[in-house]
């Protein structure tokens, strides 16, 4: 869909442009998930060996296409890898995701929530930390 303004204050138009442009990038991102870090496959070979950055990106596409057909995507961060397993049981069930997509699904949200979660932790210890 294409959406056509007109104004007659340049100045206007390209602030209006901007915060669209803002807007957008921000829904986009929310909707897509949290993007891979080479991190990411790292953490997931270290415990399911042989893990791959395609097999996450698989398991990525698979939370945005099925996840999102229902409800809004959660940040990989608001459960745990350990909680992600006991939350895929019940949705991957009815989402009706083959045991391979769940599997793919699990990685891709443990890796990237073990990844934020561990930057979440690191940024507030730093921040809790004294300056001498």
């Amino acid at each position: 869909m294409k959406v056509t303004f007109t104004f007659k204050s340049p100045p206007a138009a390209r602030l209006i442009a901007a915060a669209l442009a803002v807007v957008g990038a921000h829904a986009c991102a929310a909707a897509g998930g949290v993007p891979l870090d080479p991190s990411d496959q790292k953490w997931a070979s270290e415990r399911w060996p042989g893990t791959t950055m395609s097999d996450l990106s698989r398991g990525h596409d698979v939370f945005v296409a099925r996840c999102a057909s229902c409800h809004g995507l959660p940040r990989p961060d608001a459960k745990s890898p350990d909680e992600w397993n006991v939350v895929l049981d019940e949705m991957g069930a009815r989402a009706k995701l083959s045991a391979t997509d769940r599997e793919l699904v699990n990685r891709y949200l443990s890796a990237t929530s073990q990844r934020l979660r561990s930057s979440s932790a690191r940024t507030q210890a730093g921040a809790s930390t004294p300056a001498l």
